[in-house]
């Protein structure tokens, strides 16, 4: 994400945070009973949720890098984040499992 790589990786980090902080409003947007997950071949809510909280994730990561560099992310930065996101998937999980979900 530009200059530095722990910079980049620090930013990462906290919109991956920020994703996070998000998954109850993700619940609330996708919480719809009605809606049949097994159509989308889930299994289970929770990897609906896990699905929307780390697309979330990666959107912020290319929105904040638009907004400093005025460029699109480059597919080198997208791989950073994913792999960071990746190793976070703990985090997200306990996200989502103190919802109740």
């Amino acid at each position: 994400m530009g200059e530095n790589k722990d910079d980049s990786i620090n930013i990462i980090n906290e919109n991956i945070e920020k994703a996070i902080e998000m998954t109850p409003v993700i619940f609330s947007l996708f919480g719809n009973e009605n809606i049949d997950t097994t159509e989308f071949g889930l299994t289970n809510k929770s990897d609906f949720y896990l699905g929307a909280v780390m697309v979330s994730a990666l959107d912020l990561i290319a929105d904040n890098y638009r907004q400093r560099y005025a460029k699109p992310i480059p597919d080198t930065e997208k791989i950073t984040a994913l792999s960071i996101i990746l190793r976070r998937l703990p985090d997200f999980k306990k996200a989502i499992r103190e919802l109740g979900i």
